[in-house]
């Protein structure tokens, strides 16, 4: 069991009238974008964001388009991750909310999130592998400068404890704040519990991943089509962005019943298959907010 930092945002989509944008359609072999990126503190996200030289149907299904980054550290070997896509949104209420009230914000797009955990200088790959075959779709380079963060939140050598990567002790105190909801407030109850929860000297929460009424992340939709789970995957990551200052970590479980008449999670992630492993890849790692 480990603890995995995150923050950062996992946005969403929604599907109104994309399927056109969606067909496969060749398009001119590209060189690939390489690029110098800014210094980034140790632990921080990286996102890179970048296009594909075509377009897909299921842009969710690794099966028909699967992406991911190597990420070489100044030691030891590459560091392995997938890419999403997204589409930015942003929250409009301004006042007198009763909840958060989204709304796209760009255009949707492919992107890479990476949190180093080496001081120095990193290289990278971005490769896109499709029915055609694998190509490089972008490199580059970047520094990675010290930084106040602890690190990742690991069981210790004893295998009694949690730990941070800086040998620094964990030790849990918290309680499930699972979910909120439209009519109690949606997400600005829940950033209200997050901060009461910090105040109280609290450093974890337990929030479920997979309620219909808030962050219901495989109940819309059909297995594999993730275009109108986005909104939830949007209120997810905010919230992890929500615990960076107060560092608190989460623990996001499973549990309900589908529609359907299946199980979860056991049942969800047998039916999701690749698709809901390729989703999932969105939720970033980072120091402050914290995901087990």
């Amino acid at each position: 069991m480990v603890l995995f930092i995150t923050g950062a945002a996992v946005v969403a989509a929604v599907r109104s009238g994309w399927a056109q944008d969606f067909t496969e359609t060749p398009s001119p072999t590209r060189p690939p974008q390489s690029d110098l990126v800014e210094p980034v503190p140790l632990y921080e996200v990286l996102e890179l964001s970048f296009s594909l030289p075509r377009t897909y149907q299921n842009p969710y299904d690794p099966d028909e388009i699967d992406v991911t980054a190597a990420f070489r550290p100044p030691r030891g070997q590459p560091m392995v991750v997938p890419g999403f896509f997204m589409r930015p949104y942003r929250q409009t209420c301004a006042a007198n909310c009763a909840a958060e009230d989204l709304s796209p914000s760009g255009q949707p797009g492919w992107r890479v999130r990476f949190a180093p955990n080496q001081v120095g200088h990193w290289t990278y790959a971005i490769e896109a592998r499709d029915s055609d075959g694998a190509k490089t779709i972008r490199q580059g380079s970047f520094d990675v400068i010290p930084s106040d963060s602890p690190g990742y939140v690991r069981v210790a050598s004893n295998q009694r404890y949690f730990e941070f990567d800086n040998n620094g002790s964990y030790f849990p105190v918290g309680e499930n704040l699972d979910w909120s909801w439209d009519g109690g407030g949606g997400i600005f109850t829940y950033e209200r519990w997050l901060d009461k929860l910090s105040a109280a000297g609290a450093n974890y929460a337990r929030l479920n991943i997979d309620v219909p009424w808030f962050i219901g992340l495989d109940w819309p939709g059909p297995a594999g089509d993730y275009d109108a789970a986005q909104a939830a995957a949007w209120r997810m990551d905010t919230i992890l962005q929500m615990a960076v200052a107060p560092g608190l970590c989460h623990i996001c479980s499973t549990a309900g019943v589908h529609p359907a008449g299946y199980n979860a999670p056991e049942d969800q992630c047998r039916l999701g298959g690749k698709s809901l492993q390729h989703r999932q890849r969105g939720t970033a790692k980072r120091p402050g907010g914290r995901l087990l």
